[in-house]
């Protein structure tokens, strides 16, 4: 029996199409130095979308695999931030869901995994009851 003398690398599979477009924006405000890291901190095919995209010129400089980690943090942190109102309230229909609005982003993702745990657990439950 042959025993394999190395695991499989398991690659993440990275595409440009994945980039959201709320990226440039943000790296437009920065330096020409900190607009290189945050694109070295991105896979090659997302760079060189977003670094067109900026009309980047620069070389890339190499950065640690914590400084990769740290970048697309911060990247992460300004993409999902909590952003103001986009239409007053005032100017929607009354409903009880408009309480909703009222959610900061960590508690509204809470709810939602409980809501989606609860929906799990009413299917699991139905489906022993047929099993039964």
């Amino acid at each position: 029996m042959a025993i394999p003398s190395e695991k499989p690398k398991h690659r993440k599979s990275c595409s440009a199409k994945y980039i959201l477009p709320g990226i440039s924006p943000f790296l437009r405000t920065l330096s020409e130095k900190d607009v290189g890291l945050f694109l070295a901190s991105l896979c090659h095919p997302q760079s060189n979308t977003v670094g067109k995209d900026l009309l980047y010129s620069g070389p890339l400089p190499s950065i640690s695999k914590l400084g990769k980690q740290y970048l697309q943090k911060t990247l992460l942190g300004y993409l999902t931030s909590e952003v103001d109102d986009l239409l007053p309230l005032s100017s929607l229909p009354e409903s009880p869901l408009n309480a909703l609005l009222d959610l900061k982003s960590e508690l509204l993702n809470l709810s939602l995994d409980f809501l989606g745990f609860t929906i799990f657990a009413s299917r699991s439950s139905r489906s022993l009851k047929k099993i039964n």
